[in-house]
Protein backbone atom coordinates (compact mmCIF):
# COMPACT_ATOMS: atom_id res chain seq x y z
CA UNK A 1 0.00 0.00 0.00
CA UNK A 2 0.61 3.70 -0.43
CA UNK A 3 4.04 4.79 2.04
CA UNK A 4 3.49 6.60 5.09
CA UNK A 5 4.16 10.05 4.08
CA UNK A 6 0.73 10.02 2.09
CA UNK A 7 -1.42 9.55 5.60
CA UNK A 8 -1.03 13.38 6.07
CA UNK A 9 -2.58 14.03 2.79
CA UNK A 10 -5.49 11.76 3.92
CA UNK A 11 -5.58 13.03 7.36
CA UNK A 12 -5.55 16.54 6.02
CA UNK A 13 -8.73 15.53 3.66
CA UNK A 14 -10.64 14.21 6.57
CA UNK A 15 -9.95 17.44 8.71
CA UNK A 16 -11.21 19.34 5.45
CA UNK A 17 -14.43 17.11 5.38
CA UNK A 18 -14.95 17.65 9.20
CA UNK A 19 -14.93 21.75 8.52
CA UNK A 20 -17.24 21.34 5.69
CA UNK A 21 -19.88 18.91 7.65
CA UNK A 22 -21.04 22.00 9.86
CA UNK A 23 -20.81 24.49 6.79
CA UNK A 24 -23.04 21.93 4.93
CA UNK A 25 -26.00 21.51 7.70
CA UNK A 26 -26.55 25.00 6.85
CA UNK A 27 -26.35 24.58 3.07
CA UNK A 28 -28.11 21.88 2.93
CA UNK A 29 -31.05 23.08 5.22
CA UNK A 30 -31.58 26.18 2.90
CA UNK A 31 -31.68 24.13 0.29
CA UNK A 32 -34.47 21.81 1.54
CA UNK A 33 -36.57 25.50 2.51
CA UNK A 34 -36.10 26.77 -1.45
CA UNK A 35 -37.28 23.03 -2.71
CA UNK A 36 -40.10 23.32 -0.05
CA UNK A 37 -41.45 26.68 -1.23
CA UNK A 38 -40.98 25.78 -5.14
CA UNK A 39 -43.28 22.63 -4.19
CA UNK A 40 -45.92 24.30 -2.45
CA UNK A 41 -45.67 27.22 -5.44
CA UNK A 42 -45.89 24.82 -8.24
CA UNK A 43 -47.86 21.96 -6.45
CA UNK A 44 -46.51 19.48 -8.62
CA UNK A 45 -44.06 17.48 -5.78
CA UNK A 46 -40.62 16.87 -5.80
CA UNK A 47 -40.87 15.18 -9.11
CA UNK A 48 -40.95 18.82 -10.30
CA UNK A 49 -36.92 19.33 -9.32
CA UNK A 50 -35.35 16.64 -10.91
CA UNK A 51 -37.39 16.64 -14.22
CA UNK A 52 -35.23 17.92 -16.95
CA UNK A 53 -36.98 19.92 -19.70
CA UNK A 54 -37.52 19.02 -22.82
CA UNK A 55 -34.94 21.23 -24.50
CA UNK A 56 -32.61 21.66 -21.40
CA UNK A 57 -28.55 20.52 -22.10
CA UNK A 58 -26.66 18.62 -19.93
CA UNK A 59 -24.23 19.75 -17.34
CA UNK A 60 -21.59 21.26 -18.16
CA UNK A 61 -19.74 19.82 -14.71
CA UNK A 62 -17.45 16.81 -13.66
CA UNK A 63 -19.34 12.87 -14.82
CA UNK A 64 -19.10 9.81 -12.69
CA UNK A 65 -16.07 8.89 -14.75
CA UNK A 66 -14.31 11.65 -13.92
CA UNK A 67 -12.34 11.15 -10.36
CA UNK A 68 -13.13 15.27 -10.03
CA UNK A 69 -16.40 14.58 -9.59
CA UNK A 70 -16.41 12.50 -5.83
CA UNK A 71 -16.11 14.29 -2.79
CA UNK A 72 -12.58 14.08 -0.82
CA UNK A 73 -12.43 11.26 0.47
CA UNK A 74 -13.61 9.10 -2.33
CA UNK A 75 -11.16 11.30 -4.45
CA UNK A 76 -8.58 10.76 -2.34
CA UNK A 77 -8.93 6.65 -2.17
CA UNK A 78 -9.42 6.54 -6.22
CA UNK A 79 -6.33 8.45 -6.73
CA UNK A 80 -4.60 6.17 -3.98
CA UNK A 81 -5.89 2.94 -6.10
CA UNK A 82 -4.53 4.30 -9.47
CA UNK A 83 -1.42 4.70 -7.72
CA UNK A 84 -1.76 0.59 -6.65
CA UNK A 85 -3.08 -0.19 -10.54
CA UNK A 86 0.11 1.72 -11.70
CA UNK A 87 2.29 -0.74 -9.58
CA UNK A 88 0.58 -3.70 -11.26
CA UNK A 89 1.38 -2.28 -14.41
CA UNK A 90 4.99 -2.00 -13.90
CA UNK A 91 5.31 -4.99 -11.40
CA UNK A 92 3.39 -7.87 -12.97
CA UNK A 93 0.70 -7.40 -15.64
CA UNK A 94 1.66 -4.63 -18.21
CA UNK A 95 -0.83 -4.39 -20.65
CA UNK A 96 -4.18 -5.77 -19.13
CA UNK A 97 -7.17 -6.02 -20.72
CA UNK A 98 -10.54 -4.10 -19.48
CA UNK A 99 -12.36 -7.71 -20.62
CA UNK A 100 -10.60 -9.77 -18.45
CA UNK A 101 -8.79 -7.77 -15.84
CA UNK A 102 -11.41 -5.07 -14.76
CA UNK A 103 -11.32 -6.96 -11.50
CA UNK A 104 -7.85 -6.35 -10.87
CA UNK A 105 -8.74 -2.09 -10.51
CA UNK A 106 -11.59 -3.40 -8.43
CA UNK A 107 -9.67 -4.91 -5.41
CA UNK A 108 -7.12 -2.18 -6.02
CA UNK A 109 -9.78 0.42 -5.09
CA UNK A 110 -11.44 -1.63 -2.57
CA UNK A 111 -7.90 -2.59 -0.95
CA UNK A 112 -7.91 1.44 -0.75
CA UNK A 113 -11.57 2.12 0.88
CA UNK A 114 -10.41 -0.75 3.44
CA UNK A 115 -7.39 0.90 4.28
CA UNK A 116 -8.60 4.38 4.80
CA UNK A 117 -11.27 2.77 7.24
CA UNK A 118 -8.88 0.81 9.28
CA UNK A 119 -6.98 4.32 9.86
CA UNK A 120 -10.40 5.94 10.97
CA UNK A 121 -11.16 8.06 7.79
CA UNK A 122 -14.51 8.55 7.11
CA UNK A 123 -16.45 8.43 3.79
CA UNK A 124 -18.85 10.51 2.42
CA UNK A 125 -22.13 9.53 2.44
CA UNK A 126 -24.66 8.34 -0.58
CA UNK A 127 -21.88 6.46 -2.43
CA UNK A 128 -20.39 3.53 -2.93
CA UNK A 129 -17.40 1.27 -4.57
CA UNK A 130 -18.98 1.03 -8.21
CA UNK A 131 -18.17 -0.04 -11.60
CA UNK A 132 -17.53 3.19 -12.51
CA UNK A 133 -15.35 3.52 -9.92
CA UNK A 134 -12.93 0.68 -10.80
CA UNK A 135 -12.62 1.98 -14.68
CA UNK A 136 -11.58 5.19 -13.33
CA UNK A 137 -8.34 3.25 -11.84
CA UNK A 138 -8.28 1.02 -14.74
CA UNK A 139 -7.54 3.26 -17.23
CA UNK A 140 -4.48 4.63 -15.18
CA UNK A 141 -2.99 1.76 -17.03
CA UNK A 142 -3.39 3.72 -20.39
CA UNK A 143 -2.30 6.80 -18.52
CA UNK A 144 0.58 5.48 -16.83
CA UNK A 145 1.78 3.73 -19.54
CA UNK A 146 1.73 7.16 -21.80
CA UNK A 147 3.65 8.61 -19.89
CA UNK A 148 6.20 6.47 -19.95
CA UNK A 149 6.28 6.46 -23.62
CA UNK A 150 6.83 10.12 -23.20
CA UNK A 151 9.36 9.96 -21.66
CA UNK A 152 11.06 7.64 -23.30
CA UNK A 153 10.09 9.23 -26.50
CA UNK A 154 12.39 12.47 -25.54
CA UNK A 155 14.75 10.26 -24.45
CA UNK A 156 15.85 8.13 -27.87
CA UNK A 157 16.35 11.28 -28.84
CA UNK A 158 19.31 11.92 -26.80
CA UNK A 159 20.62 8.93 -26.58
CA UNK A 160 20.57 7.50 -29.96
CA UNK A 161 21.12 10.72 -31.16
CA UNK A 162 23.83 9.92 -33.83
CA UNK A 163 21.59 6.63 -35.32
CA UNK A 164 18.41 9.09 -35.53
CA UNK A 165 20.28 11.67 -38.09
CA UNK A 166 22.19 11.03 -41.28
CA UNK A 167 26.50 12.02 -41.89
CA UNK A 168 26.51 11.65 -45.01
CA UNK A 169 24.97 13.31 -48.03
CA UNK A 170 22.29 12.66 -50.68
CA UNK A 171 20.84 13.89 -53.26
CA UNK A 172 17.18 13.57 -52.59
CA UNK A 173 15.07 13.12 -48.83
CA UNK A 174 14.80 9.54 -49.79
CA UNK A 175 18.18 8.77 -49.39
CA UNK A 176 18.01 10.79 -45.90
CA UNK A 177 15.57 8.58 -44.78
CA UNK A 178 16.68 5.12 -45.79
CA UNK A 179 19.62 5.85 -44.43
CA UNK A 180 17.97 6.72 -40.65
CA UNK A 181 16.26 3.74 -41.31
CA UNK A 182 18.61 0.91 -41.82
CA UNK A 183 20.27 2.80 -38.84
CA UNK A 184 16.81 2.31 -36.60
CA UNK A 185 16.82 -1.13 -38.31
CA UNK A 186 20.31 -2.05 -36.49
CA UNK A 187 18.83 -1.32 -33.14
CA UNK A 188 15.72 -2.81 -33.46
CA UNK A 189 15.80 -5.48 -35.74
CA UNK A 190 17.72 -8.79 -35.16
CA UNK A 191 20.50 -7.54 -33.44
CA UNK A 192 18.60 -5.75 -30.79
CA UNK A 193 21.16 -3.25 -30.32
CA UNK A 194 18.91 -0.86 -28.37
CA UNK A 195 19.63 -2.42 -24.73
CA UNK A 196 23.00 -3.35 -24.98
CA UNK A 197 25.76 -0.91 -23.71
CA UNK A 198 29.27 -2.86 -24.97
CA UNK A 199 30.87 -5.46 -23.30
CA UNK A 200 32.35 -5.89 -20.04
CA UNK A 201 35.95 -6.82 -19.29
CA UNK A 202 35.38 -10.26 -19.73
CA UNK A 203 34.52 -9.74 -23.47
CA UNK A 204 30.44 -10.41 -22.60
CA UNK A 205 27.89 -8.07 -24.03
CA UNK A 206 25.97 -5.87 -21.32
CA UNK A 207 22.74 -6.73 -22.07
CA UNK A 208 20.13 -3.98 -20.69
CA UNK A 209 22.45 -1.99 -19.71
CA UNK A 210 22.20 0.80 -22.14
CA UNK A 211 22.24 4.19 -20.89
CA UNK A 212 19.14 5.24 -21.71
CA UNK A 213 17.31 2.48 -20.06
CA UNK A 214 19.36 3.15 -16.50
CA UNK A 215 18.22 6.82 -16.60
CA UNK A 216 14.87 6.37 -17.78
CA UNK A 217 14.24 3.77 -15.13
CA UNK A 218 15.85 6.44 -12.36
CA UNK A 219 13.89 9.30 -13.99
CA UNK A 220 10.75 7.37 -14.08
CA UNK A 221 10.46 5.66 -11.04
CA UNK A 222 12.25 7.32 -8.51
CA UNK A 223 11.57 10.97 -9.21
CA UNK A 224 8.48 12.56 -6.85
CA UNK A 225 6.32 13.17 -9.16
CA UNK A 226 3.07 11.23 -9.20
CA UNK A 227 4.27 8.24 -11.28
CA UNK A 228 7.64 7.41 -9.19
CA UNK A 229 6.45 4.19 -7.37
CA UNK A 230 9.46 4.12 -5.60
CA UNK A 231 8.01 6.52 -3.14
CA UNK A 232 4.47 4.86 -2.95
CA UNK A 233 6.70 1.33 -2.85
CA UNK A 234 9.97 2.12 -1.16
CA UNK A 235 10.32 -1.84 -0.40
CA UNK A 236 9.70 -2.89 -3.96
CA UNK A 237 12.18 -0.01 -4.98
CA UNK A 238 14.99 0.72 -2.45
CA UNK A 239 17.37 -2.01 -2.98
CA UNK A 240 17.15 -2.69 -6.86
CA UNK A 241 14.93 -1.85 -9.58
CA UNK A 242 12.53 -4.94 -10.27
CA UNK A 243 13.48 -6.78 -13.61
CA UNK A 244 10.25 -6.42 -14.40
CA UNK A 245 10.18 -2.68 -14.11
CA UNK A 246 12.88 -2.23 -16.61
CA UNK A 247 11.22 -4.49 -18.70
CA UNK A 248 8.68 -2.67 -19.02
CA UNK A 249 11.09 0.44 -19.77
CA UNK A 250 12.85 -1.37 -22.53
CA UNK A 251 9.71 -2.01 -24.24
CA UNK A 252 8.48 1.18 -23.78
CA UNK A 253 12.11 2.41 -25.52
CA UNK A 254 11.46 -0.14 -28.38
CA UNK A 255 8.34 2.03 -28.97
CA UNK A 256 10.04 4.40 -29.16
CA UNK A 257 12.48 3.93 -31.07
CA UNK A 258 10.05 2.37 -33.74
CA UNK A 259 8.68 5.64 -34.76
CA UNK A 260 11.54 6.45 -36.89
CA UNK A 261 11.53 3.13 -38.29
CA UNK A 262 10.80 4.84 -41.83
CA UNK A 263 13.81 7.52 -41.65
CA UNK A 264 10.96 9.95 -40.94
CA UNK A 265 9.36 10.42 -36.89
CA UNK A 266 5.50 8.57 -37.41
CA UNK A 267 3.30 8.06 -33.88
CA UNK A 268 2.84 4.71 -32.48
CA UNK A 269 0.80 3.92 -30.04
CA UNK A 270 2.64 1.99 -26.71
CA UNK A 271 -0.79 -0.20 -26.67
CA UNK A 272 -0.80 -4.39 -25.83
CA UNK A 273 -2.07 -5.03 -29.41
CA UNK A 274 1.03 -3.95 -30.71
CA UNK A 275 3.80 -4.26 -27.55
CA UNK A 276 2.66 -6.90 -25.13
CA UNK A 277 4.50 -9.83 -27.58
CA UNK A 278 7.99 -7.52 -27.42
CA UNK A 279 7.31 -7.26 -24.06
CA UNK A 280 6.85 -10.74 -23.46
CA UNK A 281 10.29 -11.64 -25.53
CA UNK A 282 11.92 -9.01 -23.34
CA UNK A 283 11.63 -11.09 -20.42
CA UNK A 284 12.37 -14.18 -22.15
CA UNK A 285 15.60 -12.80 -22.88
CA UNK A 286 15.56 -11.60 -19.63
CA UNK A 287 15.65 -15.00 -18.26
CA UNK A 288 18.44 -15.80 -20.75
CA UNK A 289 20.34 -13.75 -19.06
CA UNK A 290 19.69 -14.58 -15.72
CA UNK A 291 20.21 -18.43 -16.51
CA UNK A 292 24.31 -17.58 -16.81
CA UNK A 293 25.59 -17.41 -13.20
CA UNK A 294 27.80 -14.54 -14.26
CA UNK A 295 25.72 -12.65 -16.35
CA UNK A 296 22.45 -12.64 -13.78
CA UNK A 297 25.13 -11.26 -11.12
CA UNK A 298 26.34 -8.41 -13.28
CA UNK A 299 22.64 -8.06 -14.09
CA UNK A 300 22.10 -7.99 -10.53
CA UNK A 301 24.45 -5.36 -9.73
CA UNK A 302 23.42 -3.08 -12.22
CA UNK A 303 19.77 -2.65 -11.08
CA UNK A 304 21.41 -2.66 -7.47
CA UNK A 305 23.60 0.69 -8.58
CA UNK A 306 20.39 2.43 -10.63
CA UNK A 307 18.24 1.89 -7.54
CA UNK A 308 21.43 3.41 -5.35
CA UNK A 309 21.89 6.24 -8.36
CA UNK A 310 17.96 6.49 -8.25
CA UNK A 311 17.58 7.24 -4.41
CA UNK A 312 20.79 9.73 -4.43
CA UNK A 313 19.18 11.61 -7.04
CA UNK A 314 16.02 11.66 -4.80
CA UNK A 315 17.62 13.07 -1.71
CA UNK A 316 19.67 15.40 -3.34
CA UNK A 317 16.38 16.94 -4.92
CA UNK A 318 15.52 17.34 -1.00
CA UNK A 319 18.04 18.96 -0.28
CA UNK A 320 17.95 21.53 -3.15
CA UNK A 321 14.23 21.91 -2.05
CA UNK A 322 15.59 22.94 1.51
CA UNK A 323 16.41 26.88 1.85
CA UNK A 324 18.80 27.51 4.77
CA UNK A 325 19.26 30.51 6.16
CA UNK A 326 22.26 31.58 8.42
CA UNK A 327 23.28 34.70 10.47
CA UNK A 328 27.32 35.51 10.33
CA UNK A 329 27.33 38.86 11.28
CA UNK A 330 29.84 39.64 13.83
Amino acid sequence: MPAPQDEERLLAAAKKQLRQASANKFTETDACDRSIEADEDEGEGVQQHVRATRNSKPSSGPKPKNQSYYPDMWKAAIGDGKILFAKIIALENAFPTKEADLSLASQCLASVITEFKDKGLVFEEGYNQTRTMDGIVFAEGTTYRGKLKKMASDHVVTYYADDLKTTKFYDNQQGHLADIAAKVERLVGAQTMFHKDGVDEHGKVNNFMHPCIRDLCIKFFYSKEHHGLAHHYPNEFKDIVPERAVALVTTAIRCALDEYKTGDRKKVDFTGDDYLKVYRMIIQMIEVVNSKPHRQAKWKECRRQWARAGWAKYAQDEVNDTIFSVDVSD
